[in-house]
């Protein structure tokens, strides 16, 4: 008889809960195996299976396949065919409508928790109003960074078309601010909490600027002083994100010259090259110049500030990508003259060349055999050096490797040039049957 009631409790069908009280709390709700993925649910019955009381089976039985974030206390398991002594379908529905009217269901709350934050009207408009008020804190404009930088299309444009830019731009030039000595700087009473605030609005406004209507305001010159000095004497966040704004706005061509000509930029650039402590603001502060000097104008003034000396001092210590935009920068500032005389007189030319030929990438060994041919091209002390730093062995490399075909012919350019001060040269080495 014994036996007998054991093989009825058995003969369940699969997904139906078993309560058999033999362990205590712990053996409250056991569950037989589970329906394999895959199988249809042709209609089956559906039994609600509370696990509330067994921790190890509520995570378990987590749905996360839908939702990640849901944790439900009342599980659908589908059933293979009809339970003894279980209710009717009527009955279950009754039950389960019931229960759903009584608990409130976390997924559905998931799913209204999880619409992005950026396209709540009540916060934008509460922000952007704070904003245009200048009622700005630091908070208010880390939100407002926070919000600009999710990846939400929607919002950003609604950000953009809302004018929130040129808020951020007059903080600056609000008349609770004064400049000071005519270098940019902003000064206030409560100067340490005004400098926080400026600086986390000019980190927003580089998620602007991509705007068109936004960055012709920034490329004013009045702006533009402002963006200067946090570059040059500003703390570290706020003089990468000043050169972010620059880097960005050095690529319309439309402000080229406007970025160039404005006081203090070229300068501010320049004295950043050397940093070896801040890599990323080197490799921001020369796409930069190199964007300005893609502008003739613009490499009248760089010279001028001494660009050509901080490049050549930068190159032995860069890394490939900032030593390849370097390279490209000192071949743009030789092709005036008064670039051309900067790096003839600087020691390290020639031996910074000739070094870095084959060494970095293929564009930088392009442009460091051009600018190694441009200037020996007219200048013998320019030759003697290249030579007695063995350049025609390293130009020989350079035509036998799969160069590019500009550096090939620069190579070869070279070559013929030096030809006759390697033969006649007794101290190199290698063969002198060299015929062109």
């Amino acid at each position: 008889m014994r036996n007998q009631k054991q093989k009825a409790r058995l003969q369940q069908s699969r997904g139906q809960l078993f309560i058999c009280c033999m362990f205590g709390n712990c053996g409250s709700s056991v569950l037989s195996p589970r329906i394999p993925r895959g199988i249809p649910d042709c209609g089956h019955k559906v039994a609600p299976v509370w696990a509330e009381n067994d921790c190890d089976l509520q995570q378990q039985l987590q749905v996360g396949d839908v939702y990640p974030q849901c944790e439900r206390s009342e599980i659908d398991l589908p059933l293979s065919g009809p339970v003894p002594d279980s209710p009717t379908a009527s009955e279950e529905d009754n039950a389960s409508s019931s229960a759903s009217d009584r608990t409130v269901d976390p997924c559905n709350a998931h799913v209204r928790s999880s619409i992005p934050s950026t396209l709540r009207g009540l916060d934008l408009e509460e922000l952007l109003a704070e904003i245009k008020a200048g009622n700005c804190t630091k908070t208010t404009i880390r939100s407002l960074i926070s919000k600009l930088s999710e990846d939400n299309q929607a919002s950003r444009e609604l950000f953009r078309s809302s004018g929130v830019a040129p808020s951020l731009i007059s903080l600056f030039f609000s008349a609770n601010l004064a400049v000071t000595d005519g270098t940019g700087a902003r000064d206030s009473v409560d100067e340490r909490q005004v400098n926080h605030v400026l600086e986390e609005s000019l980190s927003a406004l580089t998620l602007l600027v991509e705007d068109g209507s936004t960055s012709h305001l920034m490329a004013t010159p009045e702006f533009l002083e402002v963006v200067t000095w946090y570059m040059s004497l500003g703390r570290k966040d706020a003089r990468e994100n000043a050169c972010s704004l620059l880097e960005k706005l050095s690529l319309n061509e439309a402000f080229k010259g406007t970025i160039g000509a404005c006081s203090g930029v070229m300068e501010a650039l320049n004295t950043t090259l050397p940093d070896e402590k801040h890599l990323k603001l080197v490799k921001m502060a020369t796409k930069t110049l190199l964007a300005l000097c893609l502008l003739q104008e613009n490499r009248f003034r760089a010279v001028e500030v001494g660009a050509v000396a901080s490049l050549l001092e930068m190159l032995p210590r860069t890394r490939s990508a900032t030593a390849e935009k370097a390279l490209a920068t000192l071949e743009l500032l030789g092709t005036i003259e008064e670039g051309k005389a900067a790096i003839i007189d600087h020691a390290l030319a020639v031996p910074v060349l000739v070094e870095l030929i084959l060494t970095v990438s293929d564009r930088g060994t392009e442009y460091a055999a051009g600018t190694l041919s441009s200037m020996c091209r007219d200048n013998m002390a320019m030759r003697e050096a290249a030579v007695a730093h063995g350049a025609p062995t390293k130009l020989l490399l350079l035509i036998q490797s799969d160069c590019t075909a500009r550096a090939n012919r620069k190579a070869n350019q070279l070559l013929k040039v030096l030809h006759k001060l390697w033969v006649q040269d007794p101290c190199t080495g290698g063969t002198k049957a060299i015929h062109y």
